[in-house]
């Protein structure tokens, strides 16, 4: 006889509270567009680049410091993979904070190890062509459309 999940543990009904939470997060790519009607190549990698829900992303990620220390330890290690992905991820943080200068570090950091190839690689040079127009496109973004929404006392309850 198999044994049940232990009392108030049904990891099913814990699966299909995600799958539904993340199918009302709303889509924010047709407003993301609006923002960069003009170039599908950066539409693309800011698309990637930018995070669709920052409260929830920003607990699970971590901080830009440790994260690149991460990327550190991995690329010393010789696992590129997680050294990229480490990078990429301290570059999407710095970019929710607004910091150009360390957006553009770790951006030459994770295009380190892409070597510039593939469809990461074509996001970071398509990225580092202007840093600046980066950081004020996800400014925007975030300013008016990935802001989350105020709780007002009446919705509390």
């Amino acid at each position: 006889m198999m044994g049940l999940p232990p009392e108030g543990l049904d990891v099913a009904e814990e699966f299909r509270k995600d799958m539904v939470r993340e199918s009302e997060e709303p889509d924010y790519a047709p407003r993301l567009e609006a923002l960069i009607p003009d170039d599908r190549r950066l539409f693309v990698a800011m698309q990637y680049f930018l995070l669709a829900s920052p409260a929830r992303q920003l607990s699970q990620l971590g901080d830009v410091e440790s994260l690149r220390r991460s990327g550190d330890q991995s690329k010393t290690a010789g696992d590129d993979l997680m050294a990229r992905i480490n990078y990429e991820n301290a570059a999407k943080i710095a970019l929710y904070e607004g910091d150009e200068t360390a957006f553009e570090t770790l951006l030459r950091l994770a295009d380190s190890i892409s070597g510039g190839q593939g469809e990461f690689g074509e996001y970071h040079r398509t990225l580092l062509i202007d840093v600046e127009k980066d950081v004020r496109i996800a400014k925007e973004y975030y300013s008016h459309i990935a802001k989350p929404p105020v709780e007002t006392p009446s919705q509390a309850w």
